[in-house]
């Protein structure tokens, strides 16, 4: 069975179904910040820095570590801790860690074409991961206070979503105890006290209902001052009434001179809705932060951050920003509606040379523009490419980028995106700059033409991470004959391992693919 690593509650871990104990805080932060990034070496200067803060340092501490991966890999298996590249890896699948289990099972449960059992069953199997909070007992630190929250909050996200599935079904009473325990642990959870309220009405609990709604106003009003939003609002008076429509659906709700319609979809920390502008008479799409995250500074942050950087990168094939604004307990992102993404389009099959090579002019020289004015995407993957009814490609979701001129901390720098499409240096969490977009347009391009993603014989998540981080890139003409051979020459240089072997810009990139 190997090993197994524990990090959705207590720091634990497991040999061949055993558990093993592993003492000592330095030990669990060792082995947590390992199981971080499964089968990818931690230099010793990272260790030391997420082991000991400034004050207790010891007087030798690159020697503590190596006692401490001692002891640790006496309690795992020296096959399980491994030395490499002047530091310690966690050799083990990523599969074998809980959280990149739970989030493999969560995005999942989110594909579009899901039977509602099928979605049920895989939010059952990732919710049946948690113990706890996440890194419960570090989640304080300052090395995974970040993912600590993001995870936490994706458990929120599950079990809405699990609530709303059941409701789906018509089975509102099996959805309403694990509500009240979320509501209890999310007080100011605006979804989670909605699906709470209708999953009680429709299970003939009216009264209930209404006490819900009246314990989470009081909460507002004495954590944050505030009013409830006018979704929940609408929700109480349709109660109050006994609006028979209620067992079905919501009513549009009014904003801001926007109308929400439904979800288009939503992630650990923002909400997408598709909604209509009346005055205008057009279709849009509308980015609302959490209202649960609204007032921490890391979230509102990335959203300020995303607006003034759009607002400023004027382009015809970046997803354009319309509105902008924020409000006690939420803020929001109008951006033009578009028909789907690259991801959904892939799902039917590889493209062809001609419409890979559009999608890499356009969204290469909406790169190109924005490594002009200093702006690093970090995040470039099909999901964030947008299509619209004429096949022409749209950059968009800049949530994470940062500009390179500006003020930032090591947090902006070493944001690790999306792992399939990230280079090297962004895994190993290092500072990235223009050629980290390079590299990943280069993947999204070998995916588009092949229809998978490099490295598909990988005998394991470990395997296939530490190929990518070793390996070069697959040959594209193994696997499609019909492009030319120079191609993987070029994609070759645009994956190098060291970003000073990529292309200089994105715009070299493009030209020697063509």
């Amino acid at each position: 069975m190997g090993v197994e690593v524990r990090l959705l509650g207590a720091i634990d871990a497991y040999r061949d179904g055993t558990r093993v104990e592993v003492k000592g805080g330095r030990q669990r932060t060792l082995l947590a910040y390992l199981a971080m990034t499964p089968g990818q070496p931690r230099s010793i200067d990272q260790l030391v820095e997420v082991m000991w803060s400034g004050d207790d340092l010891p007087a030798e501490p690159r020697q503590n570590v190596h006692t401490y991966a001692s002891r640790l890999r006496s309690a795992l298996g020296a096959d399980a801790v491994v030395a490499r590249d002047g530091g310690y890896e966690l050799a083990v699948a990523p599969m074998d860690v809980d959280v990149v289990r739970f989030e493999a099972m969560f995005r999942e449960a989110g594909q579009a074409g899901l039977t509602a059992d099928r979605r049920l069953e895989l939010l059952d199997a990732s919710l049946g991961l948690w113990r706890g909070n996440a890194f419960d007992g570090l989640h304080d630190e300052d090395w995974v206070r970040v993912d600590a929250v993001r995870l936490d909050e994706l458990r929120a996200v599950a079990v809405d979503d699990r609530a709303q599935v059941l409701l789906d079904l018509g089975r509102a009473a099996d959805a309403v105890a694990d509500l009240e325990a979320a509501a209890q642990r999310s007080p100011l959870r605006e979804r989670t006290h909605v699906l709470l309220m209708t999953a009680l009405h429709r299970s003939g609990r009216q009264a209930e209902a209404l006490r819900a709604f009246q314990q989470f106003r009081h909460q507002l009003a004495t954590d944050l001052g505030l009013e409830p939003g006018d979704e929940i609002t609408e929700l109480e008076r349709r109660i109050v009434s006994n609006d028979a429509t209620l067992a079905h659906s919501t009513r549009p709700v009014a904003l801001r001179g926007y109308t929400l319609l439904e979800r288009l979809g939503e992630g650990a920390f923002s909400i997408v809705y598709r909604g209509t502008q009346p005055s205008v008479e057009r279709d849009v799409a509308i980015k609302q932060i959490r209202s649960e995250l609204a007032n921490r500074p890391e979230f509102v942050r990335r959203f300020e951050t995303e607006a003034h950087l759009v607002a400023r990168l004027e382009h015809p094939h970046i997803v354009p920003l319309y509105d902008y604004w924020r409000e006690p307990g939420s803020a929001y992102l109008v951006m033009r509606l578009l028909n789907g993404t690259l991801e959904d389009r892939l799902l039917n099959g590889r493209l062809d040379p001609p419409e890979v090579l559009r999608m890499l002019t356009q969204v290469g020289s909406a790169l190109a523009v924005a490594h002009r004015a200093g702006v690093v995407h970090r995040d470039v993957k099909p999901a964030n490419i947008f299509c619209d009814r004429e096949q022409n490609f749209f950059l968009g979701d800049f949530g994470i980028a940062f500009e390179t001129a500006g003020p930032y901390r090591l947090g902006d720098l070493s944001s690790v995106g999306s792992p399939a499409y990230a280079p090297p240096e962004q895994l190993r969490r290092e500072p990235v700059g223009p050629s980290a977009d390079v590299y990943g347009l280069a993947v999204v391009v070998y995916e588009s033409l092949t229809g998978e993603l490099p490295f598909p014989g990988a005998r394991s998540q470990a395997d296939l991470l530490r190929r990518r981080l070793n390996e070069p890139l697959p040959s594209i003409r193994s696997l499609r004959t019909d492009v030319p051979a120079g191609l993987d020459d070029v994609l070759a240089r645009a994956t190098a391992r060291d970003p000073g072997d990529r292309y200089l810009t994105v715009d070299d990139m493009i030209d020697a693919c063509r």
